[in-house]
């Protein structure tokens, strides 16, 4: 694995594009023999694609886990959405929310020293864990203990070599992301949403970006708000670009760990509408909030006295919404609560969000959005839910064509804006989560509850 990570330039390309396009070829040319030679039904083919699966999904996964760098969050992202990735994928994929492998004690001393500007890592701690408590796609963590106080810390660690590799490894999800668009243009949102990322990664390569954001959001949510969950205090004196130490927060687990939340006895639906507040509280109220709430980022600690609380974590990519932005995204939630279809429609207009059928149409679009933004369930009913909503889309299509009105190319998003993909994606981890968990929350409800307190918030700074 080792091997793989290290190796730069056009060796680590061309792995990336086998990982890559292998899949694609293989998928593509199944469609092709299923549909246009044999003429399969449509389960039997879904069978057939089941087996190809099996194969496909595990050889992806060890790629990316060999390649790290950008892949290990694409798949944490995959992972993550139980309620849109099929079982064999996701089970291949979950492997990326475990620890990927760390740098080596060498590798380790010089990144801290280079970065704290010391001789010896002796100067900073008198403790210092090389094991690491947890090991990601950019950064390791690690147990410590300060030299000068004494008090116990977690340090954050950015990998040796991590920054170059990302940038270049992004661009390259980008071409490849392209190309599957231009096979399939359903898939023409994940180039936005890649270009979107690709933006936020300089601020997730420097941690006095994350320090800023994690204390802004400390303030907002423990502070100003008094949220039940933990957000590390930062050390205010060990900050730096590649590494930075910050509150040690000790026995907490994954949030999405089933066995050990049954184990404890832990009300699952409590919490996951807890972990829905919080991050709805971000979003509408303050319209300050974590783009990328995996399990990794949003663990759990135990206590006699709160019960489970959440741990939130990895403040790299945090999006702070403009003011006229925000109002709208409210309005859009709240007319989508009240069944205000014009309402929704001028509101979806606002944000930015265009399809080639909202002149004839806008009702669709918002039965899109009220589609994604459904409430949870469990995965039965989440299929349900998918069905119910794919059927639908089907006999609007079967109306267009016996009026004589469908669009040439069929119904396709000309406009939306990144801010709101980001949103979606947002909701999509939170929705993941709760499948996972087989909890059933209110989703929009609790949206609308924090997009109406946000009303009487003062607008942030634009």
């Amino acid at each position: 694995l080792r091997h793989l990570w290290v190796r730069r330039g056009f060796g680590r390309a061309i792995h990336i594009y086998i990982a890559a396009f292998g899949p694609i070829v293989v998928y593509t040319i199944a469609w092709y023999i299923f549909k246009s030679i044999l003429r399969l039904p449509k389960a039997r083919a879904d069978d057939l694609y089941a087996k190809i699966d099996v194969v496909v999904a595990p050889f992806v996964a060890n790629r990316f886990v060999a390649l790290r760098s950008i892949w290990v969050k694409i798949g944490q992202y995959l992972s993550g959405r139980r309620d849109v990735v099929n079982s064999v994928w996701q089970n291949a994929f979950s492997v990326m929310q475990a620890d990927m492998p760390s740098d080596t004690p060498e590798e380790i001393d010089a990144t801290l020293c280079a970065a704290f500007e010391v001789e010896s890592v002796d100067d900073i701690f008198s403790e210092f864990n090389y094991q690491p408590l947890a090991s990601a796609s950019i950064a390791q963590v690690h147990r410590a203990r300060l030299a000068a106080s004494g008090r116990e810390v977690a340090v954050k660690i950015q990998h040796s070599g991590v920054a170059d590799v990302f940038r270049k490894d992004m661009k390259r999800s980008i071409v490849i992301a392209r190309v599957v668009a231009w096979l399939n243009a359903d898939f023409d949102t994940m180039v936005t949403l890649l270009t979107v990322w690709e933006k936020e990664i300089e601020n997730e390569l420097n941690f006095h970006t994350e320090v800023e954001n994690l204390r802004e959001v400390r303030r907002i949510l423990v502070d100003d708000v008094g949220a039940n969950v933990i957000i590390p205090e930062v050390i205010d004196a060990h900050v730096a670009r590649e590494a930075f130490a910050m509150e040690y927060i000790p026995n907490i687990f994954k949030a999405d760990d089933v066995m050990l939340l049954d184990y404890h006895g832990v009300d699952k639906a409590a919490l996951v509408t807890l972990v829905v507040h919080v991050w709805c509280c971000m979003l509408f109220q303050f319209g300050v909030f974590n783009a990328d709430p995996h399990p990794g980022n949003c663990m759990v600690q135990l206590s006699e006295d709160v019960g489970a609380r959440p741990v939130l974590l990895d403040w790299g990519w945090t999006v702070h919404m403009k003011a006229s932005s925000l109002s709208h995204y409210r309005d859009l939630i709240t007319c989508m609560l009240d069944m205000d279809i014009h309402g929704a429609a001028e509101a979806l207009r606002r944000v930015g969000y265009r399809n080639n059928q909202d002149d004839r149409a806008p009702e669709r679009s918002v039965q899109f959005f009220a589609y994604l933004f459904r409430d949870t369930g469990d995965l039965e009913a989440t299929r349900k839910g998918q069905k119910e909503f794919m059927e639908q889309r089907r006999a609007q299509k079967a109306e267009d064509a016996k009026a004589g009105v469908r669009e040439k190319g069929g119904r396709k998003m000309q406009a939306i804006p990144e801010e709101f993909m980001v949103v979606t994606r947002v909701i999509g981890l939170l929705r993941g989560l709760a499948t996972a968990l087989e909890v059933e929350t209110p989703l929009m409800e609790i949206m609308a509850t924090h997009a109406q307190l946000g009303r009487q918030r003062k607008p942030p700074q634009q």
